[in-house]
């Protein structure tokens, strides 16, 4: 028992220091909750399907990972991620919200039929909260028309009750805005940069910045629809595509650590690990107990600090040193 112990204390502790663990979850999120019912079927329910099991049933294809994106940048957003919540700001003061408390509701209409997606947004919002528009559309009141924006996603007879302003605000994926003024704006995400296409009644497109380009401030389309490029280098969107392919690789080798040649650095073999280490957990679980051990604000860039590290035993050697960023935690 004090070896479990032991080796969960250090877990924990190797999480505290690790940017990449608070997008563990919602990738685990959104794989399980886009694998369709009866592949899990034979296993129980969403709820109760182990991680070896959903391991066995695992097939990557674009489609999750959009969705595994979507998930990451709804919970950047509720967990308040610094990076991403500066652009996000940006974006809603570019479409007149006001306020200074940004949320995020996760719609996935397409995922209702498990996670009652719009019961939850119904719980989320109040009386008073405004779907807003641009200047020249009237904004309406979100539990008024959540229904019907339900419905137009899966009849397209219901689309024609629409107001024409916002006819495709069934594609928005997220409700963004800031819960003391209660305003709040349609969103979409894509994690495919070059596809930009223009959805009446949504406001903003998140998207990921690329490598090899200066990471972009939020503009303005033409069409009046706002681009949010979250921040690549040592940022969200690496820090994204590093979990992604490691969680991967992990569900591909039957839940257990894949060999070195697959995933070749520490950092992404511990946690590996620790997913191995839950083979037997269900899903569900795996994902509850990663949200209450990550720290939010974990992603802020810190400056770095010199510290010496000792490396040689010998005394009477002279001691080999290297210098590294010192990791620190930010907590609130």
């Amino acid at each position: 028992m004090n070896g479990l112990l032991m080796f969960q204390k250090k877990q924990i502790q190797f999480f505290e220091k690790n940017c990449e663990l608070a997008l563990i979850a919602p990738i685990l999120s959104g794989i399980l909750y886009s694998t369709k019912q009866e592949a899990i079927s034979g296993y129980g329910t969403h709820k109760e399907i182990l991680l070896h099991q959903l391991a066995r049933i695992y097939k990557d294809h674009d489609g999750m990972y959009g969705i595994c994106f979507e998930y990451a940048v709804h919970h950047a957003i509720r967990r308040n991620e610094p990076s991403v919540i500066s652009r996000i700001n940006q974006a809603l003061k570019m479409c007149n919200v006001l306020g200074s408390q940004p949320s995020s509701v996760h719609l996935g209409f397409e995922k209702s039929n498990i996670l009652q997606i719009t019961s939850e947004a119904k719980k989320h919002f109040t009386s008073n909260s405004m779907l807003i528009f641009d200047e020249k559309k009237e904004p309406i009141r979100i539990l008024d028309e959540i229904d019907l924006i339900e419905k137009s996603f899966r009849q397209k007879t219901q689309r024609n009750l629409l107001k024409a302003y916002m006819s495709d605000i069934w594609k928005s994926d997220l409700f963004i805005g800031n819960t003391d003024s209660d305003m709040w704006v349609a969103a979409s995400v894509k994690v495919r940069p070059r596809y930009y296409t223009y959805y009446r009644g949504v406001r903003i497109e998140i998207i990921p910045a690329r490598w090899n380009k200066e990471d972009k401030q939020v503009y303005k389309h033409k069409n009046g629809m706002i681009y949010c490029y979250l921040p690549y280098d040592n940022n969200f969107v690496q820090h994204f595509y590093t979990t992604w392919i490691m969680v991967s690789k992990v569900l591909n080798s039957d839940a257990k650590v894949p060999v070195e040649r697959y995933l070749p650095l520490p950092k992404e073999r511990k946690m590996a690990l620790y997913l191995e280490s839950r083979r037997e957990y269900p899903v569900y679980n795996i994902i509850e107990e990663l949200n209450a051990i990550a720290q939010n604000d974990i992603m802020l860039p810190i400056p770095p600090e010199k510290k010496l590290i000792e490396l040689s035993d010998n005394k009477e050697s002279l001691a080999q040193i290297i210098i590294m960023p010192a990791a620190r935690l930010i907590r609130d």
